[in-house]
């Protein structure tokens, strides 16, 4: 993802393009908590990866220009993600920060606390590496041949694989721990 957002926001940003991304993922992050809330209410989705990519691409668009600050907040927020809990946080409200002391039971969870410091070192690592010769390999990259296709096929439809998995494995998990629990 901090690659994503730095190689379409390097130049400029496009406000009007990252507003309609950022709407695309909202509604599919509203979609998933709702289809979760249907299907397992015990377990509902408040934070996962959906929402997490949601807030996540508009808190990284304002480090896209940070150079190696990203390297520096990237490791501080890892390290606070796995080493730092606190009952403070434990409220509701900073669910998705991940750092509070109550474990979450969702299906599925992604806090900002570490994962936010993984989009902070792609970012990071984006700078080193469009600062060398390897970018412009990775921008000549042909989509149109062999695994190369394959991959690009991932990634172009990577949502509506997420969007259409999700309920298909969450239903099978629950369909397993009726019939085995």
């Amino acid at each position: 993802m901090g690659f994503c957002l730095f190689r379409s926001n390097r130049e400029s940003i496009n406000i009007k393009k990252v507003a309609s991304r950022n709407i695309i993922l909202l509604m599919c992050s509203l979609i998933i908590s709702l289809v979760s809330y249907i299907l397992w209410k015990s377990h509902l989705v408040i934070f996962g990866p959906m929402q997490f990519f949601f807030i996540a691409s508009l808190v990284g668009i304002l480090f896209v220009k940070g150079g190696w600050l990203n390297l520096f907040f990237g490791l501080i927020i890892i390290f606070i993600g796995l080493f730092y809990t606190s009952p403070l946080f434990n409220n509701p409200a900073f669910y998705c920060l991940g750092i509070g002391t109550k474990k979450n039971i969702a299906i599925d969870y992604m806090p900002f606390f570490p994962w936010f410091g993984v989009v902070l070192l792609g970012i990071y690592t984006s700078h080193l590496v469009y600062k060398s010769e390897r970018w412009i390999s990775l921008l000549s990259w042909n989509k149109s041949i062999g695994i190369n296709k394959f991959v690009s096929w991932f990634g172009r439809n990577s949502l509506v694989i997420y969007m259409v998995h999700f309920p298909i494995i969450g239903s099978l998990m629950a369909i397993i721990a009726f019939l085995f629990m």
